[in-house]
């Protein structure tokens, strides 16, 4: 085939296909709809038009180009002075893909920082969601939830208060510790302002528990910070409770198989350790522990009870997780053949061993953040002696 812009009889090969060939009418004709096509377009966008190539055409269609990119420029300088056409401009469509690749960049920023600064970022985006959890329903119900099952309450705000005394000037606080400072004040005036409520029979018959005494917080499953906000929002959930247990003798412990470089130095920061190994929850405990386990399967929650298979073991044990009338509804139906039954924890509902009380999160925004949500305990009753 002959190369491109060869002509026989009047036609042209243009990218392998013969056509006919304008003639300089046409061409002349093509040239100006393109010269006022460029005036708009520069009249919309504000850039100046590109000038026209002038290809190998005859003389009359030469001096056609010429002429129309005259025409072209003076056409979009008075074309300028005009306000963009309505219903000009990309589609709607196309607005809100420039949107989402807009979205996408702002978070792919932090790809350009050091991890250092991306956990910077991180712990003051956590720090702020735990201000804003602080005014929010959910944080109300966990507070009333810790009220419901523990009687001697009034010396956890007592602890509370004191601690805000003893740190109330900010001259005693350091930049790491500000945050710290103001949630003591805050959480105090949270509890005062929370009427106390009266102790159920079954709550009497397990009076032992005391949140003041709880020496150390664990948390699995909390998920990837730097990947995922719902796990922003439940480590700032975690930070609130960090507040509310002044016994606390030990850093939080949490693991996760999927935390980052950059989740291991924002719990850093936050003063927080990372278990080394995956226990998959058989964590014995010879001390009241409260164990924070958001949205995890059964199935570690089971192992953490067989691995604290006593009624001295379960009485120092607090769960806080998902609801586990919620795991016996699931395992009363039919469920997938290949999956492990959490045979102690449906052991300890059937028995009665289990004392719940329901964290309603009252259809937070972030709707799987707290969802499902209960405070469970385990007290040495006569009920957790058969189950045993």
């Amino acid at each position: 085939m002959a190369p491109a812009g060869d002509t026989q009889d009047g036609w042209v090969v243009v990218g392998g296909k013969g056509r006919p060939r304008k003639t300089p009418e046409q061409q002349q004709k093509h040239l100006k709809s393109r010269a006022a096509a460029a005036a708009v377009l520069a009249a919309v966008t504000g850039r100046a038009p590109p000038a026209p190539a002038c290809q190998q055409l005859s003389d009359g269609a030469t001096a056609a180009c010429h002429m129309d990119a005259a025409e072209a420029q003076q056409n979009a300088a008075a074309a300028s002075q005009l306000s963009p056409l309505p219903g000009w401009g990309p589609s709607p469509e196309r607005e809100w893909k420039i949107a989402q690749r807009s979205k996408s960049k702002k978070k792919h920023a932090s790809f350009n920082l050091t991890p250092e600064q991306q956990a910077d970022q991180l712990v003051q985006q956590t720090q702020d969601i735990s201000q804003q959890l602080l005014k929010r329903e959910v944080f109300r119900s966990l507070v009333a939830a810790m009220h419901k099952v523990d009687s001697h309450t009034p010396s956890v705000a007592n602890h509370l208060k004191s601690s805000g005394s003893t740190i109330s000037s900010d001259q005693h606080c350091d930049a790491n510790h500000q945050h710290s400072c103001q949630c003591h004040r805050q959480l105090q005036q949270q509890i005062y302002a929370d009427p106390q409520p009266q102790p159920t029979q079954q709550q009497q018959q397990c009076e032992q528990w005391c949140w003041s005494v709880v020496q150390q917080l664990v948390c699995y499953g909390l998920g990837s910070v730097e990947d995922s906000r719902v796990s922003r929002y439940q480590l700032a959930l975690l930070l609130l409770q960090r507040q509310l247990l002044p016994g606390l003798k030990h850093p939080a412990q949490l693991f996760d198989p999927a935390f980052t470089q950059v989740d291991k130095l924002v719990l850093h920061q936050l003063g927080m350790q990372v278990v080394g190994r995956n226990e998959e929850g058989r964590r014995p405990v010879h001390v009241p522990t409260l164990f924070y386990l958001p949205h995890c399967e059964g199935t570690l929650c089971d192992n953490l009870l067989d691995a604290n298979w006593s009624p001295q073991q379960l009485s120092q044990l607090a769960i806080l997780g998902n609801s586990f009338s919620t795991y016996q509804a699931r395992w009363a139906g039919p469920h997938q053949p290949n999956t492990r039954r959490p045979d102690k924890l449906l052991h300890l509902v059937e028995a009665g061993a289990v004392l719940e009380v329901p964290v309603p999160d009252h259809n937070f925004h972030v709707t799987s953040a707290f969802n499902d949500m209960g405070l469970h305990l385990f007290q040495p009753c006569n009920t957790l002696q058969h189950a045993s």
